[in-house]
């Protein structure tokens, strides 16, 4: 994994084209996730389609996917993922913050730095 989540809290608001460059990356970068989690400790993590944005259910099976892969590692589930509207400019804001710090975390407790 060569991209940083931390590259993930400055998804610009209101930008179609970064946001759909971020769902097609953020669906790479969990598939690798979810490789590494599997060669780590052999657990198989289902993965969700992420790569098209948009609406209540883009959000509910990103907080899907990523509590697959906190049951997989062994760790504290994320916060809420699901009942932000991203198309409020605070929310967007927050909610692309809470998903890069949170994908930090994953990727360190996999041992990927």
């Amino acid at each position: 994994m060569t991209v940083s989540p931390t590259l993930w809290a400055g998804v610009p608001f209101h930008n179609k084209t970064a946001l759909d460059d971020f769902a097609g990356m953020y669906e790479l970068w969990c598939r690798d996730l979810a490789q590494t989690i599997g060669l780590l400790n052999g657990v198989t993590v289902r993965l969700w389609p992420l790569g098209s944005p948009g609406g209540a259910e883009w959000l509910q099976s990103i907080e899907a996917q990523n509590l697959e892969f906190a049951r997989a590692l062994g760790i504290a589930p994320p916060g809420d993922l699901s009942t932000y509207d991203l198309r409020d400019p605070s929310e967007h804001a927050s909610w692309f913050w809470v998903l890069s710090q949170y994908s930090e975390v994953l990727r360190a407790s996999a041992g990927l730095f």
